[in-house]
């Protein structure tokens, strides 16, 4: 039931955030690590790994495949989207030394060049859809750069259920009588299922499904026992929901099996 459910609701949540463009101003995040770590965690970076596989179907456009370069700067590093011999974006990453140098700030940046759009890919038109995809491309890598914490997939599990379960909206079981009721339904299930990607990023979640969002990555024994029989689970804790503004919903470190 999980992997059925986490495969056909989590591509809609990211769906309707792509092309709605909801995106719209740059990302920044604090980290506790020097410039020259981060910078060497961003290196392997690579944005066709997001959602939707951006920039990976050459027939989107016009038959002209996309391809990627990294630039180094002192301060930042910037990835160009190109098409042919043309930019189709800039994606920057600039870094500010903080706290004496022992941390950095990380921005977030587009910028579109000069390629047309019909040679360019979807992903890459609009400054608002690229800045979305690359920014959680840069707070994914940071993620992995700074995290403590090595989960178990039957703890993955736990924590989507009991997220899907807190955050689910009241009126989801219910069928909608007019459009406007589904579309309201449809955009508050968009929010709730990329906040629930996102608290599953944040816990180190991200490693226990495969590339496509469609299933877990080999289920251990653990895991195949919850999921046979969720309610009958036993182990030796049980995470908790916090709602608490800027703090994260679950801390898994404190509730590892």
């Amino acid at each position: 039931m999980f992997t059925k459910a986490f495969s056909v609701l989590l591509p809609v949540a990211f769906g309707g955030v792509y092309f709605a463009g909801g995106f719209e101003s740059p990302f920044s995040r604090d980290v506790a690590r020097p410039q020259a770590e981060v910078m060497s965690a961003l290196a392997d970076l690579d944005i066709r790994k997001q959602p939707g596989a951006p920039g990976t179907d050459a027939s989107l456009s016009g038959g002209v495949p996309s391809l990627f370069k990294l630039e180094r700067g002192s301060n930042s590093m910037t990835w160009l989207v190109m098409s042919g011999d043309q930019v189709a974006m800039r994606m920057i990453a600039s870094f500010e030394p903080i706290n004496d140098g022992k941390g950095t700030r990380v921005v977030t940046s587009v910028g579109r060049g000069d390629a047309p759009d019909d040679i360019v890919s979807p992903a890459f038109r609009s400054e608002a859809v690229t800045l979305g995809l690359f920014s959680v491309a840069v707070d994914d890598e940071l993620t992995r750069l700074t995290r403590k914490h090595a989960p178990s997939t039957v703890d993955c599990v736990r924590l989507y259920n009991t997220l899907i379960k807190s955050h689910a909206p009241a009126s989801a079981s219910s069928r909608p009588t007019e459009l406007k009721q589904a579309v309201a339904g449809v955009a508050k299930t968009t929010l709730m299922l990329t906040a629930v990607d996102g608290e599953l990023r944040r816990n180190g979640c991200d490693n226990h499904f495969n590339s496509g969002r469609s299933g877990l990555v080999e289920p251990d024994a653990a895991t195949a026992e919850y999921l046979a029989n969720p309610d009958g689970y036993r182990s030796s804790t049980q995470p908790e929901v916090s709602f608490e503004p800027g703090k994260p919903m679950i801390d898994l470190s404190k509730h590892s099996r």
